[in-house]
């Protein structure tokens, strides 16, 4: 029998890249993700240590002992056997990267370097004072780290080595200073090299995360010494297969075995090792590898009886709805979840006719209850949201509107059009993606950003690395009587109102004012409701 375990491939990923090209941005998407997903995960960052009261304040003396930290940081996260451990820092030349590199596989860890090519070296020295970065890294500073990212980013590719020869640099402890040793530097060292072009920026984020996990999961087979060698052999064999189907007849000429004994061997690794279905070929017995999310979101689509399946997910494991945010995120994909799933649907036969209108690419029109009717719409996303379904579409004028499902009256063919092409919806796939916040998001309308305060009574949910109420939203600092000062970007004030509503009277408007005084307004509107 196989011993039983996660089997989960301990990973570290060392970042390389200049200030502001987005590696704390992607790293915590991935422990974010990783967290979802029930694996530790943590991001180390030297940067940490610069900040004090939510502000961060580079100090070039203190950078040694800060470094010196975050490894101890990160050394004690290895030890402690965290899945996934990142070091966020910007690791531009080898003997930087060296030491996380030498840490993790004394603990036996995969490495990844995830190297983030800059964008216009002004671009990076803008991002030093705007509103969201706010580093205030000296320009000459950043030049510098320009240049270096460029002089030695052919030490990232380990075909390089010999022939292209730098001068190697090392810290000196007894000078406190970086010196050039006379030697060739050494390359970067890793398992798997990612790069991350800027103009991918955006598109990788949304997918980063799970990305990893499944490196993570795709165990190489021959590592696990604790796994006897004819499972390996059967495991090897699924992934050679690009349905992951297999039959035990399938095996028979690999293991020389009976074909009960071989049922019962891929038996063992479906009871206690992968994620191994039953299936039917013909009247064979066959065997399917899957990841177990994937059982569920494969059923998801297919599934009709839509009510049912949510019923048992719920009662099985709500989880997988919060796993859900994650999965859908590509714009093939019918749904797009931004929470989990309270709302019945009340005509399953239009939801179901919805589902295929969008799969098809089939254009539709669509009368709602109030009578409002829409003619040759592109339905494009079923979308869950503020524990609502909508209706994500592109009208006849070309703008992206949501639409609540249980509101629609009635849903046919258009007589005018019958399919739309993809490469014409692709714009409104991604605008949705990434800029969706919640059901009065406007996605025609130019985004604008509101600076709210948390008094101390409900100060310690919106504090730094808590969970995001708001997909946009971004801590700022902690003030002194222990309230937290974080913003929000909103596209119409019914974005945010609600929000701020519920948190009445603790949570503050400070700008913009026009938003301040609308919510005023309001508030005096309701006031008069309970006037003697």
């Amino acid at each position: 029998m196989i011993k039983k375990g996660k089997f989960l491939k301990k990973t570290v990923i060392i970042n390389r890249g200049i200030p502001a090209s987005g590696k704390s941005s992607i790293a915590k998407e991935i422990v974010s993700v990783l967290c979802v997903n029930g694996f530790d995960a943590v991001s180390c960052s030297t940067d940490d240590f610069f900040i004090s009261n939510g502000e961060y304040h580079f100090d070039e003396t203190k950078l040694r002992e800060y470094h010196l930290k975050n490894q101890d940081r990160f050394y004690q996260a290895l030890k402690n056997g965290c899945e996934l451990v990142i070091c966020d820092n910007t690791n531009l030349e080898p003997w930087e990267a060296k030491p996380y590199y030498n840490m993790a596989k004394e603990f036996e860890y995969k490495v990844i370097l995830m190297d983030f090519k800059t964008r216009k070296l002004e671009d990076h020295i803008a991002a030093q004072t705007n509103y969201d970065y706010k580093h205030n890294i000296p320009k000459e500073i950043v030049q510098s780290m320009y240049e270096r990212y460029d002089k030695y980013e052919e030490l990232t590719k380990k075909s390089s080595y010999p022939t292209y020869r730098l001068p190697k640099r090392e810290y000196n402890e007894d000078t406190q200073q970086v010196e050039i040793v006379d030697e060739p530097s050494e390359l970067f060292y890793y398992d798997e090299l990612i790069k991350i072009a800027s103009d991918d920026y955006e598109k990788v984020k949304a997918i980063v995360g799970n990305m990893i996990l499944k490196k993570m999961r795709d165990y190489d087979f021959n590592e696990i010494q604790l796994i006897p060698h004819r499972y390996k052999l059967i495991i090897q064999e699924f992934e050679k297969r690009a349905d992951k189907t297999l039959t035990a007849y399938d095996l028979k000429p690999l293991l020389n075995k009976s074909i009960k004994q071989i049922e019962r061997y891929v038996e063992d690794l479906q009871n206690e090792f992968h994620n191994i279905i039953s299936l039917k070929s013909g009247k064979k017995n066959a065997f399917k590898l899957v990841d177990s999310f994937d059982v569920f979101l494969e059923a998801f689509k297919q599934f009709n009886q839509f009510d049912e399946l949510i019923y048992l997910a719920q009662k099985s494991n709500p989880k997988l709805f919060k796993k859900l945010e994650y999965q859908t995120v590509t714009e093939d994909d019918i749904y797009l979840f931004k929470n989990s799933i309270f709302e019945q649907v009340e005509n399953i036969q239009i939801f179901n006719i919805l589902k295929q209108a969008i799969a098809d690419h089939e254009y539709r029109n669509i009368q709602f209850k109030d009578q409002e009717t829409f003619m040759t719409i592109k339905p494009i996303k079923l979308v869950f949201t503020d524990n609502n379904w909508y209706l994500a579409y592109v009208d006849e004028s070309d703008h992206l509107q949501l639409g609540r499902v249980n509101f629609i009256d009635k849903l046919v063919y258009s007589k005018d059009k019958i399919t739309y092409q993809k490469t014409t919806v692709e714009k409104h796939l991604k605008n949705l993606i990434y800029n969706l916040q919640n059901a009065n998001t406007r996605f025609d309308t130019e985004k604008q950003i509101a600076t709210l305060k948390a008094s101390p009574s409900i100060a310690k949910y919106f504090d730094k690395n808590m969970k995001k109420f708001l997909s946009s939203q971004k801590f700022l600092r902690k003030e002194d009587d222990g309230s937290v000062v974080f913003t929000v970007e909103y596209t119409h004030d019914l974005e945010i109102l609600p929000f701020v509503q519920k948190w009445l009277p603790d949570l503050i408007i400070i700008e913009p004012k026009e938003l301040q005084e609308i919510y005023k307004q309001k508030l005096q509107i309701t006031l008069t409701h309970y006037s003697l």
